[in-house]
């Protein structure tokens, strides 16, 4: 369960996935890698990755992941939140 002062911060973070991500025609995999990417990027603990280093799973979760941290960092300091 979040503590009372991540709930504000993990409702952005759902809030930055379903506009930005949860639509998108990527695999699953890359989308777990873009969540976790945001919750970092929304200072939140992240689900490291289930799959196997070095498999195509694992090298989808890892571009996700990329993409979701980079991406959300830059939105939150557009909006000054950092």
């Amino acid at each position: 369960m979040n503590s009372p002062q991540e709930a504000p911060t993990l409702a952005c973070a759902d809030a930055w996935f379903a506009a930005n991500v949860q639509r998108c025609p990527r695999s699953a995999e890359w989308k777990h890698g873009a969540r976790a990417g945001c919750c970092k990027a929304h200072g939140l603990a992240f689900e490291r990755s289930p799959w196997p280093s070095g498999t195509a799973q694992d090298d989808a979760r890892n571009a996700g992941f990329q993409y979701g941290y980079e991406q959300a960092k830059h939105d939150l300091k557009a909006e000054g939140a950092l």
